[in-house]
Parts: structure tokens; C-alpha cells; sequence
């Protein structure tokens, strides 16, 4: 049993000193074609930055064919995310008729606290934008909702409600689902 480990551990070190500079050779060309993609990859993102910013074009928003020329007169302006507010350059210039307020219902009871904290947070935010009815269902027999704060509001063919915490952000969300 000795034998045959010595005779192992022999042909282990024989094995490896013949592929160790074989190893050392063939890092070295590893290395200089890595060298070579990467400059080949520099020169090329160089000259693509370089004809892009060369291509682009500056664009005037002072166009002339419409009313407003913040919302090109859709009475509407998309944000970086996606979400679209009424226009506000609308209404001050009077460039386009100011919209019409939506109808948010707001139903509630006595002693709730998530009731209390939607009116103190976000009632300030979206009464500029909403008319906000209150509809209080504390000695309600029939009461419309099983947890409050409940919301309700009504599209042209549609009535979506919702319970819960309604924050500005949820119910532009809702309003771009229905096209608002």
C-alpha cells in the first residue's frame, strides 16, 4: 500500500511540473486577448457616443398649431412615471376651458382612526383636484361598506369603490385605468 502512494504522489509531481509553464503560457494569452476586446470594445462605445450626441436634435416646444403647448391641448400632462395630472397651464392662461371637477366619495364613520388620518393627510392634496362629498354612515342602519374609510367614484359608465387608505399616487392610478 505504500508503494502505491509513493508511486502516486510521484506521478502527481512529474505530472505537474510539465503543465505548470504550460498553465503560465496560456495566461499570458488569456491576458493580451482580453487587453485586445477590451480597446476594441472602448473604441467602439467611443464612436457610438460621439455620432449619438453629433445626430441629436434640439426639439422647440414653442409650437405654434396648438393652444397650449405644455399638453399639446389634450388638458393633460404625463409624468416621468406615467401617471397624468389636468393640466395647469390650462386653467391659468385660460388658453383651454378649465376642467370639471371629479366627484370623490368619501364614506366614514365615527371613530376610526384610519378614517381621521385620510381626512388630515390626504383630503389637503386632492381637494384641489377632486370635489370631496362626505358621507358619514356612523347611525347608518344599512351601511355601504363593511371597513372605512370606503371611497366610491363614479365615471361615465362606471363606479369603482374602494376601501382602505386611498392616497393621491392609487387614485391617479385609477383615474388613468378608466381614462380619466
Amino acid at each position: 500500500m505504500k508503494s502505491y502512494k509513493k508511486y502516486l504522489t510521484y506521478t502527481l509531481i512529474i505530472f505537474l511540473s510539465l503543465q505548470i509553464p504550460l498553465l503560465a503560457e496560456e495566461s499570458d494569452r488569456i491576458k493580451e486577448y482580453r487587453k485586445t476586446v477590451v480597446t476594441v470594445i472602448q473604441k467602439y462605445i467611443g464612436e457610438i457616443f460621439k455620432t449619438s450626441v453629433d445626430e441629436k436634435k434640439v426639439v422647440d416646444d414653442t409650437d405654434t398649431k396648438y393652444k397650449c403647448s405644455k399638453c399639446k391641448d389634450t388638458k393633460f400632462i404625463t409624468h416621468g412615471d406615467g401617471h397624468k395630472t389636468p393640466c395647469p397651464f390650462c386653467s391659468q392662461s385660460g388658453d383651454s376651458a378649465p376642467m370639471e371637477k371629479q366627484s370623490l366619495y368619501f364614506y366614514k364613520v365615527d371613530g376610526c382612526q384610519h378614517c381621521k388620518q385620510w381626512e388630515i393627510q390626504e383630503k389637503p392634496l386632492l381637494k384641489d383636484l377632486y370635489n370631496i362629498v362626505e358621507i358619514d354612515e356612523t347611525t347608518s342602519p344599512r351601511r355601504k361598506f363593511n371597513k372605512y374609510p370606503g371611497f366610491e367614484i363614479k365615471y361615465n359608465n362606471k363606479t369603482v369603490q374602494f376601501t382602505g387608505y386611498l392616497s393621491k399616487n392609487l387614485l391617479e392610478k385609477i383615474n388613468e385605468q378608466h381614462n380619466r
